[in-house]
């Protein structure tokens, strides 16, 4: 199977939305003056350029960082599970006493 990164779709997409949108600029002629169309289409080309600038230096970045050895998971960040027994800690706080079965409390214990 054909695997694409998510830029090159995105990319794709793009291409697609942008021609049916010029199409729909185009039709405005018989509805707006000449002028006003031209305005628009200059505007839409601005707009599409720059996006397209930016998804550009994003997929080279994304190049440039898989070339570089760099190795790992999908994440962009790390917690600890320190934050996790925190956050469990204040839930258990907050829960007036008995309210939860204890299985589910001793089930949650585990899992963490």
């Amino acid at each position: 199977m054909n695997k694409q990164k998510f830029i090159d779709k995105f990319l794709r997409a793009l291409v697609v939305l942008a021609i049916i949108k010029i199409i729909a600029i185009f039709a405005e002629f018989f509805q707006k003056t000449f002028w006003s169309v031209i305005g628009n289409l200059v505007i839409f080309i601005v707009v599409l350029v720059i996006i397209f600038f930016v998804i550009i230096a994003l997929e080279n970045k994304e190049k440039s960082g898989n070339s570089s050895g760099r190795k790992g998971g999908g994440g962009n960040f790390y917690l600890e599970n320190s934050l996790f027994d925190r956050i469990r800690n204040k839930y258990e706080e907050a829960q007036p006493k008995n309210t939860l079965p204890k299985k589910i409390i001793q089930e949650l214990q585990k899992s963490i």
